[in-house]
């Protein structure tokens, strides 16, 4: 399929339709633009139609193929004639466009850092994100995660704080938790059990672990449900 983007006076893109490869082809067999938007004009009475790629993006063909218009169109798009490309909105003010992408970028690079010490399902190191803070026209770190999220339920993202621009400490669970500076989370007294007394499975065979919730009363681990008989 062929894709064409509406556009209305100030080539502003209004929509993005899908035309049949078929309806561009000429008396050769060749595909030309203009019979696209000639079919599309009388099938809608609109007349200004420019086609877009949706396997381009900042100038690459994402198949390998020939890039088009440097970016795929979306409604909002504005069609830069002299660029020959379609360009999306103004990300922040501070943010300039890339001349060769023809997408907007900041005016620093997004950093790359791990001081979040996860990993991933393969033992992958996660790097950090980061969210543009325009006031200060400067990457700041959005939240930090636990390494083992997965198993302890209580770790969350959060956000920094606003005014110092610093990771913010999540509410103290419970008040004999404490907090790990290193790991930027609150830990229990005593370490999430990682038992499997109601030899429960996963529905690929592997096995499921129990739960357990937080009695800060006798400071333990409660099984959450009882072994299955």
């Amino acid at each position: 399929m062929a894709h064409f983007a509406k556009l209305d006076e100030n080539n502003i893109v209004l929509a993005v339709h899908r035309v049949h490869n078929n309806e561009l082809l000429d008396d050769n067999g060749v595909e030309q633009e203009a019979k696209g938007a000639a079919f599309l004009t009388k099938l809608h009475g609109h007349t200004k139609w420019k086609q877009c790629s949706y396997n381009t993006s900042g100038g690459n063909h994402n198949l390998g193929g020939t890039p088009k218009r440097k970016n795929y169109a979306g409604a909002g798009y504005t069609y830069d004639e002299g660029r020959d490309a379609f360009i999306g909105a103004k990300t922040f003010p501070s943010w300039v466009l890339d001349e060769t992408t023809c997408q907007w970028k900041a005016p620093s690079a997004e950093p790359v850092t791990y001081t979040q010490q996860v990993t991933d399902l393969n033992d992958a190191a996660v790097k950090d994100a980061y969210e543009w803070n325009e006031p200060s026209e400067s990457w700041r770190l959005i939240y930090r995660r636990e390494e083992d999220i997965r198993k302890n339920h209580i770790g969350k993202p959060y956000t920094n704080d606003p005014n110092t621009g610093n990771p913010s400490i999540p509410p103290k669970p419970y008040a004999s938790w404490t907090w790990n500076e290193s790991l930027y989370r609150w830990e229990s007294p005593t370490p999430y059990p990682d038992t499997n007394t109601q030899n429960k499975k996963d529905y690929d065979g592997s096995a499921i672990s129990d739960g357990y919730a937080w009695n800060e009363t006798t400071k333990e681990w409660d099984l959450t449900s009882s072994p299955s008989s």
